[in-house]
């Protein structure tokens, strides 16, 4: 099951099982991944500073320099390199803060060397997808808001769609994982579009709580609540005319979702507190 996106991925073992890390480098050599080991935290930072890898493989528990100071290290040193914690039974919960400080994903021992292997494929595309919008970044920051003409078959796919889009004065819904290009693709469709004069406002829905959101995005009136001294502008009345970019639109309350689909739908929004319907011609 060899194909080329193995073939690009060097990797690093790091996990104090000696046995375990030569017959996972052997099973995954034949899976055509370059693959290299080490059995301490210590040594995988050494390794490191010295050579590229585009994946670890990360034991928690070993005998020097744990896990977790490890994935710290990536995080500082170069983290594009993408982590798979590899966890024993009991520890779920140390696993899941590694995903919170950075890591991709996470393996529980015993495992099969089969979902290893899909993780590992998967966590590889994932870093490819990067790299890619980390070429878009740097074109779209050189060109600016001229006509962009990329290097790649790829690039060139992805900003034809975007100039298209471009053109159609509609809402549009952007997918893609945390990390890949979601807003820069949105400002990019902005500066192409009739709207490019007027304001790029941006807010990302998992950060707030969802009064807060409201408040942020439709505004509110003096005395809605308790720290409402004065009224203030939503972010649709901000970017009149122009775009309003929702990153993790996913995080919306239900309890809101109504309201922003009315605005979606015809335009209108109500401040909190407010008895009078507003309008605000913005596209998101």
């Amino acid at each position: 099951m060899q194909g080329a996106i193995n073939k690009s991925a060097k990797l690093l073992i790091c996990d104090d099982d000696e046995t375990l890390c030569y017959l996972l480098k052997e099973q995954l050599l034949e899976e055509g991944f370059a693959v290299d080991t080490v059995y301490d935290g210590k040594y995988a930072i050494e390794k490191m500073k010295t050579d590229i890898y585009d994946v670890l493989l990360l034991d928690l528990n070993m005998k020097e320099v744990q896990g977790e100071d490890v994935l710290k290290f990536v995080a500082e040193y170069n983290s594009a390199i993408q982590v798979i914690i590899l966890s024993a039974q009991g520890e779920m919960r140390k696993a899941i803060e590694c995903i919170k400080a950075g890591a991709y994903d996470f393996i529980t021992k015993p495992y099969e060397f089969d979902n290893l292997l899909l993780t590992l494929k998967r966590t590889v595309e994932h870093k490819n997808l990067l790299v890619k919008t980390e070429l878009l970044t740097k074109e779209i920051h050189k060109k600016g808001s001229d006509t962009i003409i990329g290097e790649s078959p790829l690039l060139k796919r992805v900003l034809n769609l975007a100039d298209k889009a471009a053109t159609a004065d509609s809402n549009i819904l952007i997918e893609g994982e945390t990390g890949t290009g979601k807003e820069l693709m949105a400002e990019f469709i902005h500066k192409h579009s009739a709207r490019a004069e007027k304001p790029f406002v941006v807010i990302n829905c998992a950060s707030l709580p969802d009064q807060l959101i409201e408040s942020e995005v439709f505004g509110h009136e003096k005395g809605a609540f308790t720290d409402a001294k004065s009224a203030k502008q939503g972010l649709v009345e901000i970017a009149h005319g122009g775009t309003l970019f929702l990153d993790e639109i996913g995080e919306l309350s239900l309890a809101l979702q109504p309201k922003l689909l009315r605005f979606l739908e015809n335009g209108e929004y109500r401040r909190i507190g407010g008895i009078t319907n507003l309008t605000s011609n913005v596209r998101v």
